[in-house]
């Protein structure tokens, strides 16, 4: 008896123990009585789709030949493939937060069961909160998700805090039931963000009496804060007197020079994190009316001048 294996399948085996060779299975007999019935299997692996005829030919006595054929179709199992699509800022400020997004969509041809999403957090960053509620652990978030139906989404955020200068990765990873090796090559799995450092600068003026009377003596109060967390570098103050008011004396960290009505302070080279200028100018109040005091501000990190006003009414 000879089994000629299609070229859409392998063989595995058979039962009683045959003799394989490339492309049939043989089996002798050496004898059957009249009547007799004797049965031969054959397991064979698919391995293309397709349809395919497997024949056996039996010979007896040198003489007598039967064939008989069974006709199978092969048909590709359904794929499992999902498509994970991660996104984030490009940058974002030291001391803020950052969103990001995993979308799960589901491009195969089945149900995808057992997810499990991880999303790996750098180092320059801390976890804040996520959405759906995620398990957080050192260093990353996770969540599970029992199925995902063919042609659904699902997506999953997370809101980490910048706190380290630098750029990172944030990274998704995906497992399912089917395998971890069914992401399609359009995904993107990371989202790099550059943490940037935060440069800004507080500037009030105020005057130390309001309404006063025309004769007095009024101070007008400067004050410069770096808020942010880096140095701010070529600060200058200039401070515009009103025309209702006359100059006696200006003090500051700095030297300072007159122009008109224009107090120039000279630049002050550099202003730590968290480090206040404080500056003083003392007038008199010659002419009853509305004084406006203007004060501008530059530093290099800023590319325009900041002006502020403080108004005085004098009678």
């Amino acid at each position: 008896i000879v089994d000629a294996i299609p070229k859409g399948f392998e063989y595995v085996k058979s039962s009683p123990i045959g003799i394989p060779s490339e492309g049939k299975v043989s089996w002798i007999i050496n004898a059957m009585d009249p009547e007799s019935t004797q049965a031969l299997t054959i397991i064979l692996k698919t391995i293309n789709p397709g349809i395919y005829t497997n024949s056996v030919t039996v010979k007896a006595n040198e003489e007598s030949r039967t064939t008989a054929a069974n006709a199978t179709t092969v048909i590709s199992p359904p794929s499992a493939e999902i498509k994970v699509t991660k996104t984030g800022p490009e940058d974002c400020y030291l001391e803020t937060d950052a969103e990001y997004a995993i979308t799960l969509e589901n491009v195969g041809e089945m149900q995808l069961k057992d997810i499990t999403i991880t999303d790996v957090i750098p180092e320059g960053f801390q976890y804040v909160e996520s959405s759906p509620i995620g398990i957080p652990t050192e260093g990353k978030v996770a969540w599970e998700l029992n199925t995902i139906d063919q042609g659904n989404t699902q997506t999953f955020t997370v809101i980490l805090k910048a706190t380290k200068l630098g750029t990172y990765t944030n990274a998704a990873l995906v497992k399912t039931a089917e395998g971890d090796n069914i992401i399609t090559p359009a995904s993107t799995t990371g989202a790099t963000t550059k943490i940037l450092c935060t440069s800004s600068m507080k500037f009030t003026v105020e005057d130390t009496d309001d309404p006063v009377a025309v004769g007095k003596e009024i101070a007008y109060l400067i004050k410069a804060t770096n808020q942010g967390n880096v140095p701010l570098h070529d600060i200058t103050i200039t401070n515009t007197l009103p025309p209702e008011v006359e100059l006696l004396n200006a003090e500051g960290p700095v030297g300072h020079k007159i122009d008109g009505r224009d107090i120039i302070f000279d630049t002050i080279d550099s202003v730590d994190p968290g480090q206040t200028l404080e500056f003083r100018i003392m007038v008199n109040a010659r002419i009853a009316g509305s004084a406006v005091d203007a004060v501008t501000l530059t530093y290099r990190e800023f590319d325009k001048p900041v002006t502020v006003q403080e108004g005085t009414t004098i009678y």
